[in-house]
């Protein structure tokens, strides 16, 4: 067992972990009763929970205390960190990964890296501020814009109000994980989100070496783009003021090989 651990959690799916937990132990107790026993000489034990005194003779007394614990988030997670350590179960992912150290659907991971938003996130958030900088400069768009913008727009709340984007990557290593994370999972607000953290999760889909992935098919409201429609999108910003930061080309958008798609369990520091 790995013993006493503290962890401060940005995310945690609990319906995965009791999931999981529920499989190895035939299911999970909601609340957990601990017994303890203290000897105690002629002075009373004053103790908050149900106490039951048996006497032994001699003044000596034994005392039983009963404690009701409920399972929480941290706990619940250590519960189960523990089974998958302890079976060997977690693949531990901090560097690039070795010659034929090939990624396989289904494997767990515990990913040591740093988190920051995809760049259709970014894009989603930059077109939101150049709407924004149009309309103080008093600016007007052509048709074509101001309907990508309704477009990304509609697309943007329908993200956020399910789901952020996120790469994770790894000093030193060319390997990419991408990932959707649901915003009722999150125990953080966005701005919080980005950083180093570790990541233990589930794999999803291994890139093959000729195989990239749309971040449109990440996103948790259902609106898929073909590469005509990316690239109709992405004319309409081409003059984009540099004040907002570097334009996302095409090939931003997906993402290649050597990657992994992966489903977050949880993801701590």
């Amino acid at each position: 067992m790995s013993g006493f651990v503290l962890r401060e959690f940005i995310y945690l799916d609990r319906q995965k972990v009791e999931d999981f937990l529920s499989s190895i132990e035939g299911g999970i107790a909601q609340e957990v009763k601990e017994r303890s026993k203290t000897h105690k000489g002629k002075a009373q034990a004053k103790l908050s929970a149900k106490v039951v005194e048996v006497g032994t003779g001699g003044g000596f007394k034994e005392i039983e205390q009963e404690e009701l614990k409920k399972t929480t988030d941290a706990s619940l997670f250590q519960r189960l960190y523990d089974y998958l350590e302890k079976g060997e179960m977690i693949k531990q992912v901090s560097q690039e990964l070795g010659a034929g150290e090939e990624l396989k659907p289904g494997q767990l991971l515990e990913i040591d890296g740093e988190l920051e938003f995809s760049n259709l996130e970014k894009l989603i958030d930059t077109i939101d501020s150049f709407a924004q900088f149009m309309e103080i400069f008093g600016q007007k768009l052509d048709a074509e814009a101001d309907e990508a913008i309704k477009g990304f727009k509609l697309l943007g709340s329908k993200s956020a109000a399910k789901g952020l984007t996120i790469k994770i990557s790894i000093q030193g290593s060319s390997y990419k994980f991408v990932a959707t994370l649901p915003t009722e999972k999150l125990k953080v607000t966005k701005g919080e989100v980005e950083g180093r953290f570790k990541v233990l999760c589930r794999v999803s889909k291994v890139l093959g070496q000729n195989e990239t992935l749309d971040l449109f098919s990440l996103l948790p409201s259902g609106i898929k783009l073909n590469r005509s429609q990316m690239k109709d999108f992405l004319k309409a910003f081409k003059d984009m003021p540099p004040i907002l930061g570097e334009r996302i080309t095409e090939e931003d958008l997906r993402i290649k090989y050597p990657a992994a798609e992966i489903t977050p369990i949880a993801i701590y520091r």
